[in-house]
């Protein structure tokens, strides 16, 4: 049975439920959707582009981690990990994305309480700190802005994303004399390019106006300081991620040193 059938086989205060529910929610996606550019995503010649495993796509691509459930019978056999959706037209194709599938309930929520998801600033910056081994997140991001902001679970999703991303170029470095590899730079110029960059520096004007504001205690030593304009953006409520870049050769870990709402406000 498809949900309307369901429903229709349901108590009265079932249907007056599900229907109220979908009237007020309208979208099943609790997140922002993920941008895409080139917004177009097929399994098996079906058109899954604006359906959950077209999301999970667009999220899967750019490291976002992320999976999905299916439904069991019906015409295509979802019984089956992982479900490869082909991004772009099929006669010009940019590529194949692998997601993560599971059908059985019990499975579905072992998967859920793998981890759950950060409930707090304190929380997400924990978190980040043990995954991300490759970035020094600075434990002053949480006394400064970001302790006065009420807590978002999308911003929060949005942050893990940006930070993996950096995480994901970190590891591509050379570990000889830690320059970048074809794969770092082009990971980095995917993401800070084009008008919907994820990473970007801040203009000649800002960096002489805010160049105060710009600068941060150095996590490895606080006596010193990091003049650090490059940052991520995250459009919800203007935030921004500021670490410093480029990483000076040898150096390991990049340092993020601030997260919180936009610093070059006018």
């Amino acid at each position: 049975m498809n949900a309307s059938e369901a429903v229709e086989q349901s108590k009265p205060d079932m249907k007056r439920l599900f229907f109220g529910w979908v009237s007020k929610a309208s979208s099943f996606v609790e997140n922002d959707k993920q941008d895409e550019p080139d917004n177009y995503f097929e399994f098996e010649g079906e058109d899954v582009t604006y359906s959950g495993l077209g999301e999970a796509a667009r999220r899967v691509r750019v490291h976002d981690p992320s999976g999905v459930f299916s439904f069991t019978g019906g015409r295509i056999n979802f019984e089956r990990t992982p479900l490869t959706v082909l991004h772009g037209l099929p006669e010009d194709p940019f590529g194949k994305i692998s997601i993560p599938n599971t059908w059985d309930v019990q499975k579905l929520e072992s998967c859920l309480n793998e981890r759950r998801a950060p409930q707090s600033w304190e929380e997400l910056i924990e978190f980040c700190q043990e995954r991300f081994n490759h970035l020094e997140i600075s434990d002053d991001i949480l006394k400064t802005a970001l302790s006065r902001e009420t807590f978002s679970g999308i911003i929060s999703n949005r942050i893990e994303s940006r930070l993996n991303v950096l995480q994901e170029i970190m590891s591509d470095r050379r570990v000889s004399d830690g320059g970048m590899t074809d794969a770092a730079n082009e990971l980095w110029k995917k993401h800070s390019q084009g008008r919907k960059a994820w990473f970007s520096d801040e203009s000649e004007s800002n960096k002489r106006k805010f160049k105060q504001k710009l600068t941060f205690k150095d996590p490895s030593d606080p006596s010193e300081s990091l003049f650090c304009p490059w940052h991520g953006k995250i459009s919800r409520e203007t935030f921004r991620i500021h670490f410093e870049w480029p990483v000076p050769l040898g150096q390991v870990r990049l340092k993020v040193l601030y997260i919180g709402r936009k610093i070059t406000r006018q």
